[in-house]
C-alpha cells in the first residue's frame, strides 16, 4: 500500500450507538490517494464499541489502525496519543458520533490544500443535529465561500465550524505535540486544548483558511455530550480560560487580544450568576476556572480598562474588585461554594 496522504483521527468512548455510522462515512470516501483512518479508544467499558470497532480494523486493515487506552485518560490524553502518530501532510477529525455526508469531502479539500500551498485549513459548513430530529446548519451566512487570516482572527472577523468540517495542513502535529499542549493533560488548561478552537487558531497562524458554504456532514448535539452538556456559565468559564491559554501559546505576542476576549466571556458568567435561581449549581471544574481567570484579569489593568464588556463601560478598573466580591459572594449565597 503506498503511503497515506491523509490521516482521520476518531476518538471513541463508549459510542456504541454511532461508532459504526461514523466509520462507514469515513469508510464511503472516494480519493484519488490512500488516507487511513486512526481510531483511538480511551477504554470503553460501557458497551461494545470497541468490539464494533476491532471488527472493523480486522475488516480493513490497510485503512483502519486502532489505538486501544489501558486506562481512561479523558478525552485531551486520548486524542493526542493519535495526533503524536500523525504524519501524514494533511489531517482531519471526526468524532465517534458523528459522521460525514459528502463522500467527495477529503477529496476536495486536499485538491484545495495542494493547489494552495499557502493554506493551512479547509473547511465546509456542517449540518447540527439534535435527539428530536430537528437540524439547521451550523454556521449561518449566505457567503458561499471566503478566506481567512489570523489577522481576521485578531479583529473578530471570522466564523469558525465543527470538528467534522475541518482538514488540516499538518504543519505542527508532524513535529511532535507542542509542550504546552502536551503538558496541559490533567491540568486546569485540560479543556482548552481539546476542541475546535485551539486547533483552528494554532492552524491558521501558519497560513489562511479557506471556508466553503456547502455541508459535509452531521455533527450531534447529544444532551450528554462533552461540550453540549454544559450550561451557559460553565461554557463561557471554559473559553475564559481557553484565551487565557492561547496567549501562553501565543507567549504573549498577542496579549491585549487575548485578555479582552476572556474578559468578556468573565462577564458573561457574571451575567449567568446574576440571572441564575438561588438552587442552580455550577460544576467545580466551571468555579475553579472563573476563579482563576478573574484574578489574572485583576492583574491586567491596562487591557480591561481598553476592552470593558459594553454593559460595563461606566465601571472603572478600581471596581473590578468589587466584581470578584460580588460573584464570591452570590456563589456562596447560593451554597455553590
Amino acid at each position: 500500500m503506498r503511503h497515506p496522504k491523509l490521516t482521520v483521527i476518531m476518538s471513541n468512548y463508549n459510542q456504541a450507538r454511532y461508532v459504526g455510522q461514523a466509520i462507514e462515512s469515513v469508510l464511503a470516501q472516494r480519493t484519488s490517494f490512500p488516507f487511513c483512518l486512526l481510531i483511538t479508544d480511551d477504554h470503553s467499558l460501557k458497551d461494545n464499541s470497541l468490539e464494533i470497532i476491532r471488527a472493523y480494523a480486522q475488516k480493513y486493515p490497510n485503512i483502519i489502525r486502532v489505538l486501544e487506552n489501558k486506562e481512561n485518560g479523558r478525552y485531551l490524553q486520548n486524542i493526542l496519543r493519535a495526533k503524536a502518530q500523525t504524519k501524514t501532510p494533511y489531517f482531519t477529525l471526526l468524532d465517534a458520533d458523528d459522521y460525514w455526508t459528502d463522500d467527495a469531502y477529503l477529496q476536495k479539500a486536499v485538491d484545495f490544500l495542494e493547489k494552495n500551498k499557502d493554506f493551512s485549513i479547509y473547511y465546509t459548513n456542517v449540518t447540527t443535529l439534535r435527539e428530536n430530529g430537528s437540524s439547521r446548519l451550523y454556521v449561518q451566512t449566505k457567503l458561499k465561500t471566503a478566506d481567512f487570516t489570523f489577522d481576521d482572527f485578531l479583529h473578530d472577523k471570522i466564523f469558525f465550524s465543527q470538528t467534522t468540517g475541518m482538514v488540516f495542513r499538518n504543519t505542527i502535529y508532524r513535529n511532535g505535540i507542542p509542550d504546552i499542549v502536551q503538558h496541559a493533560v490533567g491540568t486546569d488548561a485540560e479543556r482548552s486544548f481539546e476542541g475546535d478552537a485551539d486547533r483552528f487558531i494554532m492552524h491558521l497562524h501558519s497560513g489562511k483558511a479557506h471556508f466553503v458554504n456547502e455541508s459535509s456532514g452531521v455533527y450531534r448535539l447529544l444532551s450528554g455530550g462533552i461540550w453540549t452538556g454544559l450550561n451557559d456559565f460553565e461554557k463561557a468559564a471554559i473559553q475564559a480560560r481557553c484565551f487565557i491559554d492561547y496567549d501562553r501559546y501565543f507567549d504573549g505576542r498577542y496579549h491585549q487580544f487575548f485578555i479582552g476576549k476572556a474578559w468578556k466571556e468573565i462577564c458573561h458568567c457574571l451575567s449567568c450568576l446574576n440571572q441564575a435561581k438561588e438552587n442552580q449549581s455550577f460544576c467545580l471544574e466551571a468555579r475553579e476556572k472563573f476563579f482563576d481567570v478573574l484574578t489574572i484579569c485583576l492583574n491586567h489593568k491596562k487591557e480591561i480598562n481598553l476592552i470593558l464588556h459594553p454593559q460595563l463601560k461606566k465601571l472603572k478598573y478600581r471596581l473590578i474588585k468589587k466584581i470578584y466580591d460580588w460573584a464570591a459572594y452570590k456563589l456562596r449565597k447560593k451554597g455553590i461554594i
